[in-house]
């Protein structure tokens, strides 16, 4: 399996089809093994359903269930236990990452690169959206030397060594970057389109993005306070292509 492309679903049953048919193009382009890992947290309309009727449909497609709503990051987070490719690719449920520019993310690979971001040059009018974005980026600027003044973001191609790698573990909040950046030995960046949210509206208000920087800062960027995480150990039960995945504390 060369790519598992993993997207955290939540509320998007309309997006879905489209995002599908485009992955589905762009690999019947290249001509190279695939596999697409879906992961609802916990939708409240139909996501779950049409998640079911693409594995139903499609060999490549698997599905898996999150038992309550977790949050995008620790759906990411998991869903990384599940993907099998040379590669894992991370990309949302709205339709704003274009699978095209997937490419440009593979050269960065084929050059070194072991986790590459791909970065938008702008955030256009969203203002809002952009000032949080930047409370965040500031952190890993601050925390992540290796970075070297390259920055992170929700589009990324990670190379197995990296991913399979993470040690999963039940923790009371999770930020994937955070982690993978740990262990990653050379980082990229290129620069991608931001495509129009063709449906809903996005769930990153400014208040959310200062939330998640300040336990950034909490959990990542506190060396004395990393051992009050919440750990324990995780059984997960997925059944066959389609399935629930449920995480237990001891």
């Amino acid at each position: 399996m060369k790519f598992s492309i993993l997207i955290p679903v939540y509320n998007s049953e309309k997006s879905i089809p489209k995002l599908v048919d485009e992955i589905r193009g762009f690999f019947s382009m290249r001509n190279e093994s695939y596999e697409i890992v879906f992961v609802d947290d916990c939708s409240t309309d139909g996501s779950w359903a049409e998640i079911e009727r693409m594995c139903a449909g499609f060999d490549q497609i698997r599905g898996l269930h999150m038992d309550r709503n977790r949050g995008q990051q620790m759906a990411l987070y998991w869903g990384l236990k599940y993907c099998e490719g040379d590669y894992a690719v991370t990309m949302d449920d709205d339709l704003q990452h274009d699978i095209l520019d997937l490419d440009l993310l593979i050269r960065c690979a084929e050059r070194g690169s072991d986790l590459v971001f791909g970065i938008y040059d702008a955030y256009g009018s969203n203002g809002i959206r952009s000032k949080g974005s930047s409370i965040v980026g500031h952190f890993f600027k601050k925390n992540y030397p290796n970075l070297n003044g390259r920055r992170v973001s929700s589009y990324r191609l990670i190379h197995k060594s990296v991913y399979q790698s993470l040690n999963q573990r039940e923790l009371d909040f999770v930020y994937l970057s955070a982690e993978l950046l740990i262990i990653s030995k050379s980082v990229g960046n290129v620069f991608v389109k931001r495509r129009e949210r063709q449906y809903g509206e996005s769930g990153y208000t400014l208040r959310k993005c200062v939330a998640i920087a300040l336990k950034l800062n909490i959990y990542y960027g506190m060396p004395v306070l990393k051992h009050l995480r919440k750990v324990g150990t995780n059984e997960t039960c997925v059944d066959g292509r389609c399935g629930k995945l449920s995480n237990q504390w001891d």
